[in-house]
């Protein structure tokens, strides 16, 4: 997961106003008036800041791109020029008198690094640095210093991740545990680094199996997680072993600086599923000779999984900075700084029991202890836990005992009822045969049914449809007939099995005469448009589902082979399987499930013409061609079925009922989202994509 992020940017704009009516001669005071624009385009630019950097007015430019500030004593001023996107420009100007409207042009910044800078140090030792700037950064909305390590060049792009250890690696040989430094992280000339970084290590998780609240980083450098990223003015990353300045590093250093000096407020929101971040600072003078305060607070809370909020990550982040140039000779700064972070890896709160109504008289005292007290035997139940339980009506099983009054006063129950429509989304993403899909929609009443007969109990369930669609697969890659004997088996209900039973014969049939093959494959006779728009409505969304089906295992499968090469990728670079000898690498990688990769380094263990790495980046390579050229066959996929639809019926409900079922898919909308398709998007009025795995893979190598 690509994620959108939402960026709020407030500035409050302080308006100085004369009282006087007299004129900025009579006064001693004057005034600045302008416009600010987008060079090239001559676009006015909203909610461009304006600073006069030695007095400390600003000013805010509106709609129009124009500006103005005033009461300012004469003399000569430096005017900073600053929006969000936009390099960052200085105006000398000298105020003799008030200077009436004058245009900025502003240059949209780059996201590409600044230039790298190769300097050769004394013994012969190269060290080469990057220097990335607080435009580019912004650009990323970064929620740790690793995001913005991907800025450099050959990394891989992830998923920012609170939830885990971030560790800085820079031309690291993999993970070393004897290797207490790691890489240094160096923050306004402050190291935050030490030679025993061992602190982390919690001997809670030595002696008990159960989760802790911190995470090691011992020969991993200092956890990332933990800086803020909404105040940086600029973080340099310094390749190899740098200077004695830097102290005794072994694998580069990472060094920030953080903004000072007169900004405007910055207010910054970040929210997805799986992480919500709030940010604020901002610095303002404190009067000609009183110096320059700047402050800065940062929240951020992340999950691992929305469905255990219990497994978190939180962090506080606060700094406050003052600086001062006395008699323009002796600059002073000084910087505090605090953190609190706090990670929870309890893997899930929940306990469920099953049948818990069944439990017998002689376990029941145990079970009510369990349930009043958490305690089960001498083992206790963590702080924090839920347990969840669950049992049959008593009408259903004969083995059911009602719960007592002492059990009932120390529970919550709940009576749960079926729900076709939470199923269907459930039997999308599990691939629940079409037919029986087409069919529940258009009689729901028939999803769930237990009644008494004189001939008995007659009853159809969701169990009983997931077990029918399981066999109804196996029989029709068998060519077993499929009839209503069969199918009665599982819906107990003879009316039901019935007319299901008829319903599929339709559907088979609606599935020879239309071929969805040919519809997805864009082959299909253009008589067929006028077939599927005069048959039935039980027919068409029959097809239509047989053709969302497939093309949901397409788009499903190409999400997971993503995943699979991009956890293959992040295995080989973690644990340095490049640098290792052909047959080390193989037994690296059998546990993990790599068969392509280690097939093709087993056939060139003999022969030891290419490397590891030439091996693996080869394979790997084709495995890329592969998943892109069946993404595109996906995406022709949608597009014709989309087409073939809409064609046919126009913006009909049926549709919608296909873009839905599309759309309810977890991983085709992850398709949807990374790789994404423009005419599927156009005629099913959905978001259209940024591309964005398709991006990724072009440079995951």
């Amino acid at each position: 997961m690509a994620r959108r992020l939402l960026t709020v940017i407030i500035s409050t704009i302080a308006l100085f106003l004369s009282v006087n009516t007299v004129n900025g001669e009579d006064t001693g005071r004057f005034s600045i008036t302008g416009k600010v624009v987008e060079n090239g385009t001559n676009e006015p630019l909203f909610m461009a800041t304006v600073v006069v950097k030695e007095l400390g007015l600003w000013s805010v430019t509106d709609d129009n791109g124009n500006f103005i500030i005033t009461n300012i004593p004469k003399g000569k001023y430096t005017l900073e020029f600053s929006s969000l996107g936009f390099q960052t420009r200085e105006l000398v100007v000298e105020i003799k008198k008030d200077v009436k409207t004058f245009t900025i042009k502003m240059d949209v910044s780059s996201l590409s690094l600044d230039e790298v800078v190769v300097t050769a140090k004394e013994g012969g030792e190269i060290t080469t640095s990057s220097k990335i700037s607080a435009q580019t950064i912004e650009h990323i909305q970064p929620s740790s210093l690793k995001d913005v390590m991907q800025l450099l060049p050959g990394s891989i792009t992830e998923n920012p991740n609170l939830t885990s250890v971030n560790s800085l690696s820079i031309r690291d040989i993999g993970s070393n545990t004897a290797n207490a430094i790691g890489t240094a992280l160096i923050v306004d000339g402050a190291s935050l680094s030490n030679d025993a970084n061992l602190q982390s290590i919690s001997t809670e998780s030595l002696v008990n199996s159960t989760s802790d609240n911190t995470a090691s980083t011992a020969g991993g450098g200092v956890d990332a997680r933990q800086v803020s990223t909404d105040n940086i003015e600029s973080v340099q990353v310094i390749r190899g072993i740098p200077s004695a300045e830097y102290g005794d590093l072994t694998s580069g250093a990472v060094v920030v600086k953080t903004k000072a000096g007169v900004t405007p407020w910055e207010v910054r929101i970040k929210a997805d599923p799986q992480l919500k971040q709030i940010s604020g600072g901002k610095g303002f003078s404190i009067g000609e000779k009183g110096g320059i305060v700047n402050f800065d607070v940062d929240y951020a809370k992340a999950y691992q999984d929305i469905r255990t909020p219990a497994s978190a990550y939180d962090r506080v982040n606060f700094q406050a900075g003052y600086s001062n140039n006395f008699a323009k000779k002796l600059t002073f700064n000084v910087k505090l700084r605090g953190n609190y972070s706090n990670a929870s890896t309890i893997s899930d709160p929940d306990l469920f029991l099953d049948e818990i109504n069944c439990v017998s008289e002689t376990l029941a005292p145990v079970m009510l202890q369990l349930l009043q007290y958490k305690v089960f035997g001498k083992h206790k139940i963590p702080a924090g836990w839920v347990i969840v339980t669950a049992g049959n009506p008593p009408e259903y099983n004969k083995s059911v005992k009602e719960y007592d009054i002492a059990t009932l006063d120390r529970i919550q129950k709940i009576d749960v009822t079926a729900d076709y429509g939470v199923w269907r989304d459930y039997a999308i993403n599990e691939k629940i045969h079409p037919s029986i899909i087409t069919y529940l929609d258009s009689k729901p009443t028939d999803f769930y049914i237990v009644e008494n007969t004189p001939d008995g109990k007659e009853f159809v369930t969701a169990r009983g449809w997931e077990d029918l669609s399981r066999l109804m697969y196996s029989f029709e890659k068998k060519n077993i007939e499929i009839d209503a004997e069969f199918i009665s088996q599982y819906i107990q209900v003879p009316t039901v099995a019935g007319d299901f039973s008829s319903f599929y014969k339709t559907f088979k049939n609606m599935k020879e005469m239309c071929s969805p093959k040919s519809v997805l494959e864009g082959t299909f006779d253009e008589n067929l448009k006028e077939k599927f728009k005069t048959s039935g409505v039980e027919e068409k969304l029959g097809f239509i589902n047989l053709l969302s089906n497939t093309i949901n295992d397409e788009l499903s499968r190409c999400v997971e082979k993503n995943t699979d090469i991009k956890e293959t990728v992040k295995f080989l670079k973690d644990n340095d399987v490049f640098s290792l000898p052909h047959e080390e690498a193989v037994n690296t990688l059998k546990n993990n499930a790599f068969n392509t990769v280690i097939t093709a380094i087993k056939s060139s263990v003999e022969e030891d013409e290419l490397s590891v790495k030439e091996v693996a980046e080869s394979e790997l390579r084709k495995q890329i061609e592969n998943l892109k050229s069946a993404v595109s066959v996906s995406q022709k996929m949608l597009s014709n079925a989309s087409k073939f639809i809409y064609d046919s019926l126009g913006d009909s409900p049926e549709l919608k009922i296909f873009s839905t079922d599309i759309t309810r898919n977890d991983l085709s909308a992850g398709f949807l989202i990374g790789f994404g398709c423009d005419e599927f998007s156009e005629i099913t009025k959905t978001t259209k994509s940024d591309k964005e795995l398709l991006s990724e893979l072009d440079k995951i190598l």
